[in-house]
């Protein structure tokens, strides 16, 4: 019987351990590192429940467990629309074929920057300049996390609870 229960408990003490991001458990495919070195959940964030141009599902559930990846995104600012493009890429993934998979980054980057640039141009104003830019590839954003923040008009005391 001891056995047993140390069978049916074992794995829920491994849940415990994961690490934590700003104090919450963040599933290792929602973690990313910002260009400075800090790191982050895509979960703290609000684009991650949007749902990504082509896409029914949101941000966050499409992320891959392979981890690779590419999320563009319009400026956060308030008087652009609230865009999100992301391509995934099919290499080491048991997925079939779709519209969305690339496998190089820099094809990722651009199919995923176009898929949100109609987007934004569709929905805008004509005076506006809104450029979608990557935000996060394959787990890593090129961006500082004040840079991140910033684009994505999301203090680190206001991100998602």
């Amino acid at each position: 019987m001891a056995t047993l229960h140390r069978t049916l408990v074992a794995p829920f003490a491994l849940l415990a351990m994961v690490p934590t991001v700003f104090g919450q458990a963040c599933p290792a495919r929602h973690q990313f590192k910002f260009s400075d070195g800090g790191q982050a959940c895509i979960s703290d964030y609000a684009f991650a429940e949007e749902a990504a141009v082509g896409w029914p599902i949101s941000v966050q559930r499409l992320i891959p467990v392979s981890g690779i990846y590419s999320i563009t995104s319009s400026p956060r600012d308030g008087t652009c629309p609230a865009v999100v493009g992301m391509v995934i890429s099919r290499k080491n993934t048991n997925t079939p074929l779709i519209a969305q998979v690339r496998d190089e980054p820099r094809e990722r980057e651009e199919a995923a920057r176009k898929d949100c640039q109609k987007k934004v141009d569709l929905s805008k104003a004509a005076d506006t300049s809104c450029p979608c830019k990557l935000v996060i590839e394959d787990g890593v954003s090129p961006m500082t996390q004040r840079d991140f923040d910033s684009f994505m008009a999301t203090a680190a005391a206001v991100r998602k609870p």
